[in-house]
Formats: C-alpha cells, sequence, structure tokens
C-alpha cells in the first residue's frame, strides 16, 4: 500500500518581469502537472510569484512554499530550476 503523505505534490510558478506574460504561470504550471501525474502524485497546493525575480527569496509565494515544506507532507515540483533560485 502506497503511503498518501508520500504522494503529494506543491507546485511552484513565478515570472521574473512585468514585461512577461501572465500566462506564463499557469503555462508551468500545466508542465509540472503533467509530470506529477506521470509519477502518480496528487497536487494540493500551488505557488506563485509574479513579477518577481529570481534573484531574490524575498518573494511572497516562495516564502509560502518554503513554509509548507516546512511543515512537511509533501513534495515540491517546478518547471525549471531558474523559477525557484534563479539559476539559469
Amino acid at each position: 500500500m502506497t503511503n498518501p503523505k508520500r504522494c503529494r505534490a506543491a507546485l511552484y510558478a513565478r515570472y521574473s518581469t512585468d514585461k512577461q506574460s501572465e500566462r506564463s504561470i499557469d503555462d508551468q504550471f500545466h508542465v509540472c502537472e503533467d509530470v506529477t501525474k506521470r509519477h502518480g502524485f496528487t497536487v494540493v497546493d500551488r505557488f506563485e510569484d509574479a513579477a518577481c525575480s529570481g534573484g531574490t527569496t524575498r518573494r511572497p509565494g516562495y516564502q509560502r512554499m518554503l513554509d509548507a515544506a516546512r511543515r512537511g507532507g509533501s513534495t515540491l515540483s517546478w518547471q525549471k530550476t531558474s523559477r525557484v533560485c534563479g539559476v539559469s
């Protein structure tokens, strides 16, 4: 029997500047949802930051995601590492 807690996923998406499309977040969530579905995870939460640089951790959605991760119970998923920590 699979542990239900082990199959929970939280998604994170962001875009950097107001010159980028707000749809970018939806597109990133769709990619993450496809990956989590393929691996048998259930998406239980979504976090996002719009027009926020990855060069700082002072992003509201990012901070909420970290708080949720500290509480435990979910695997985190994002489309690209650069969406989380500003790495290309």
